[in-house]
């Protein structure tokens, strides 16, 4: 398949790769596998590596969303029977719960959207106008705009939930990026700061429990974040990516962070750091950098986390994973990774510089283009079999 991919991310199990949608089905394997390519493009180009497991995803199936130029998106997928995906969504014949919607639906709006991110249950839209509209499931704060009193009353009030609204960012912050995980949503801003709201039970916003007001949480544990929250951070923040109970940021310098649960090792921090912490948990709720020196001194230009494991490229195109053991990361299921670990078995591992990932639950994808001696002929076969 000669099919060439800038960008590609993921949610779960499905993988929205550019300007397609594309849900690979491989065999369970343990290092990075090319899907179906047994002949490169004559160009050396891009070309998509899968490792991970096919086994079942039925915990959660995500919602996929696809972006086209002319201000129509399309979202499809979700298992939230319970609810639905949208106001309309046809119930089942057989019982109350609400049907999924398996081709994609458009949604026409008066805003040019520009950017977009995926929960489990929720979706943040960017308008050219850096603002940020939600829509979805919000029980646990993602959507940003649903009050304490509200949570639970989409069966009674799908229109708040399941149709585009704006939500109000601190300090009228203009928006350049989205990102979204299971049950969190972040914004990042045009000056490197960064809002954060929704689950935050492991600190995985970054958020401490005295920065957040009780009118804003929705108990004193403060579990839940219910408005943009600045987080406080020491760095300009570039991007941001996190799993179920963790997170990573990027700054413009390429140095890593990560907050929120250390268990399985997927803060990256190393063994010790774990049993210093002093919660039952080992959570922190400060992004803490991690050491520069493990990547080698290279810069990292792209993180992505799983549900709990984590990932990073960097600028010479190497890839490192991290946190709990299993096929995602290359590693055998009770092997936990707690320092980032450079991948360098598989197929083209060798000669392989990774430009873009993505990482679920069970499964990674990545983008990566072969580097090869400027004096070896693009035709020569024999040497693309034996690559």
């Amino acid at each position: 398949m000669n099919y060439y991919f800038d960008s590609i991310s993921e949610s779960s199990s499905s993988l929205t790769l550019s300007s397609m949608i594309i849900v690979p089905i491989i065999a369970a394997i343990c290092a990075p596998v090319e899907i179906d390519v047994k002949r490169v493009h004559s160009a050396y180009g891009p070309f998509v590596i899968c490792f991970g497991s096919n086994r079942s995803t039925s915990a959660s199936v995500p919602i996929c969303s696809h972006l086209v130029p002319n201000n129509i998106i399309y979202p499809f997928l979700n298992d939230s029977d319970k609810v639905g995906l949208f106001v309309d969504c046809e119930k089942s014949p057989n019982c109350s719960n609400y049907l999924p919607v398996i081709l994609p639906k458009p949604i026409e709006l008066d805003v040019k959207i520009v950017d977009i991110a995926s929960g489990c249950h929720h979706i943040l839209l960017l308008t050219d106008e850096g603002r940020v509209l939600t829509f979805g499931e919000g029980s646990k704060g993602q959507l940003g705009r649903i009050g304490s009193t509200e949570l639970n009353s989409i069966n009674t009030n799908r229109d708040q939930f399941l149709r585009p609204a704006m939500v109000s960012i601190p300090e009228q912050a203009r928006i350049d990026h989205v990102f979204a995980s299971q049950w969190n949503s972040f914004a990042l801003s045009s000056d490197g700061n960064l809002y954060g709201w929704g689950l935050n039970n492991y600190f995985q916003l970054g958020l401490k429990n005295n920065l957040i007001s009780q009118t804003n949480s929705l108990n004193s544990e403060s579990l839940f974040t219910l408005i943009p929250t600045r987080i406080p951070l020491s760095f300009h923040c570039k991007q941001i990516s996190n799993g179920q109970q963790h997170s990573l940021a990027l700054d413009r310098d390429g140095n890593v962070y990560a907050c929120g649960s250390a268990l399985y090792g997927k803060l990256g921090l190393g063994e010790d750091f774990i049993q210093q912490c002093n919660s039952n948990d080992k959570s922190i709720s400060d992004f803490k950098q991690i050491p520069s020196t493990i990547f080698n001194g290279e810069r990292v230009i792209k993180i992505d986390c799983g549900d709990f494991c984590s990932m990073a490229i960097t600028e010479m195109g190497r890839l490192y994973c991290w946190g709990q053991g299993g096929l995602q990361i290359g590693t055998d299921a009770d092997v936990d990774l707690f320092e980032p670990k450079q991948i360098t078995k598989g197929p083209y591992a060798e000669c392989t510089r990774f430009t873009s990932i993505s990482t679920g639950a069970q499964m990674a994808a990545m983008i990566g283009t072969i580097i090869i001696d400027d004096n070896v002929n693009e035709d020569d076969d024999s040497l693309m079999e034996s690559k």
